[in-house]
């Protein structure tokens, strides 16, 4: 498989042997917008097909938002909450993640919370 990149103004036709492909899009099409690529297959006589087309939409990334939250007192929870994010009724997983905390004791008894991996929700 080879590996391709694309953005808005490298148009540039792509030639080889293997029938599939792997696209990075590098520039950033706005949502709403349609990405068309063909294709042109040569046979083993040189001799080429006429053009095939695909059109692929451009879908809007879903965006994380986490409700502010106030101070919180040693030795009790808080509710984090990812309900504003969006596409709203389109999210099918929230992966929640402890990326900073102290070093050392969290409280006076000495409870030291270990590293979190992902939490998911």
């Amino acid at each position: 498989m080879k590996n391709l990149k694309f953005t808005n103004t490298d148009k540039e036709a792509e030639s080889g042997s293997d029938p599939t492909v792997t696209i990075a899009i590098t520039a950033a099409p706005a949502a709403g917008q349609t990405l068309r690529f063909s294709l042109i297959v040569v046979d083993s006589n040189g001799i080429q097909s006429q053009p095939a087309f695909v059109d692929v939409p451009v879908v809007a990334l879903p965006v994380a938002v986490i409700r502010p939250v106030a101070a919180v007192a040693a030795g009790s929870s808080i509710v984090l909450d990812a309900s504003p994010s969006t596409p709203k009724g389109q999210i099918s997983s929230f992966k929640w993640q402890l990326v900073a905390a102290p070093s050392g004791p969290l409280n006076p008894g000495g409870i030291v919370i270990p590293p979190l991996g992902p939490i998911n929700a």
